[in-house]
């Protein structure tokens, strides 16, 4: 058996959320909504609803100390197939391409996914 060893984790988190869609996606839009996830907003540039070429700076702890998260947004779908694409980028270099869909199940549901 050799020293090296790779292991790769992927997880593509589901929900199925009764709410009106219209919610969902707002809260998944509005940074002002951000705080509400535990998360320390501390700017966002330019303001407004998450849309292509935005920057939503973050401060998070961890460890006993603060390290800057920063959410890169690439694209915004709108409905029929809402879509965000972001670039997640965290401490020591790393990066995370995400991209969060909602899909309308029913007035009153959605299917949300995180990959």
């Amino acid at each position: 058996m050799g020293d090296n060893l790779v292991v790769r984790l992927s997880t593509c988190p589901t929900a199925t959320i009764h709410a009106p869609p219209d919610v969902v996606w707002l809260l998944l839009t509005d940074p002002s909504e951000y705080a509400h996830w535990g998360l320390h907003v501390v700017s966002v540039d330019p303001p407004g609803l998450a849309h292509a070429g935005q920057r939503i700076e973050f401060r998070e702890r961890a460890l006993g100390r603060s390290f800057p998260v920063t959410f890169a947004i690439r694209e915004v779908r709108e409905a029929p197939h809402r879509a965000i694409r972001l670039d997640v980028r965290l401490p020591f270099g790393i990066v995370n391409r995400e991209l969060i869909t909602c899909a309308t199940l029913s007035p009153d549901a959605c299917f949300v996914v995180f990959n």
